[in-house]
């Protein structure tokens, strides 16, 4: 006997993505490495905001917990500590944010240790609590490295070039989270995020310390002069809340073995971002090249192409270039008067 379809029944596979998403995410065991960083943070709240049941994993305790989460103190490259906490928890999916980031002086051996031996732990952790939940390596366009004018946008099929120590071991990551893939039928899948901008951004990137800059010459902490290196090269910003419901996106909904851009597709010029910032100044400030921020990888524009993530998930970015450097001042403004920063003279 056939059983008759409720009246205006529509299959789940059909309806819209972000209604699927809503409803998927629902249900969710997630864990979140790296999650009290800069894409961290905001990754748990996008998730906590549409109910999945969220664990932080990090070497640093949060500056604030919001409601619904759980944080466990560890490292990711303690396999052996992080398989049972694993085997209890039976995440439905892991987003693997944790890793070094690009810093000047850090030497390649740790580079390769934060990015590539961790993500091979956690890999083999997961293996062997014997979970199996979709997982998301956040590599990055490092791995494109220099490009020719004529390969641009960049797509994921894009010649991969690294030009510094960090893109050498994103590339790397990648392989690794493949390779599980294909030998170990673990569910993967690569995001490459272009350059994230927005709130809470830490130092150590140009918009960040530009407007640390203006926010402490602001309460006349530091003098009214913004050192920069080059203004010229472009590069692609996506605000990291948008980002962050990539990832939550691709979580669900990105196919085994893939990866995928995240960035606007649109470049923009360093010196239209510093004289963005600098208009939002409450005091004059001026601008003075520093030889010693000029970087020599001689990437003079990088932009990438979003096709697929949006194809994939419908993907749109929603937070306009100014509303991201306008968020990142106030909250650089809240930090200076919290914590009063020293801004080199």
């Amino acid at each position: 006997m056939s059983i008759p379809l409720c009246t205006g029944f529509e299959p789940f596979a059909s309806w819209p993505v972000a209604e699927r998403s809503e409803r998927l995410l629902g249900t969710a065991r997630i864990l979140v490495t790296g999650s009290s960083g800069f894409v961290g943070r905001h990754v748990v709240r996008e998730l906590c905001a549409q109910g999945a049941q969220v664990t932080g994993l990090d070497r640093v305790a949060p500056r604030a917990r919001p409601e619904g989460w759980q944080f466990v103190l560890g490292d990711v490259s303690e396999s052996q500590g992080i398989a049972p906490m694993l085997a209890t928890l039976q995440p439905t999916h892991v987003i693997h944010l944790a890793g070094v980031l690009e810093q000047a002086g850090l030497d390649h051996a740790a580079q390769l240790n934060g990015n590539v031996i961790a993500t091979m732990r956690l890999l083999d952790a997961i293996i062997a609590s014997r979970c199996a939940p979709r997982v998301l390596i956040a590599s990055s366009s490092a791995v494109y490295g220099r490009a020719r004018p004529e390969e641009l946008p960049l797509r994921e099929e894009s010649p991969l070039r690294p030009v510094t120590p960090y893109g050498i071991s994103k590339v790397a990551q990648e392989m690794v989270a493949l390779q599980y893939h294909l030998s170990q039928q673990l569910w993967t899948v690569r995001v490459r995020s272009f350059n994230l901008i927005g709130p809470e951004q830490p130092a150590g990137f140009l918009p960040s310390d530009v407007a640390r800059q203006i926010a402490a010459a602001e309460r006349g902490q530091a003098p009214a002069v913004i050192r920069v290196g080059s203004l010229l090269p472009r590069r692609d910003y996506t605000d990291v809340r948008d980002a962050a419901r990539a990832y939550a996106l691709l979580a669900m909904h990105g196919a085994a073995g893939a990866v995928y851009n995240v960035c606007t597709g649109r470049s923009v010029a360093i010196k239209e971002c510093v004289e963005r910032l600098i208009g939002f100044s409450t005091v004059p400030v001026q601008i003075e090249a520093e030889a010693s921020k000029m970087r020599a990888t001689g990437i003079s524009e990088q932009v990438g192409s979003r096709e697929r993530l949006t194809q994939a998930t419908g993907w749109q970015p929603q937070v306009a270039f100014e509303q991201s450097l306008r968020d990142l001042l106030e909250t650089c403004r809240i930090g200076v008067q919290e914590t009063a920063w020293s801004v080199p003279a």
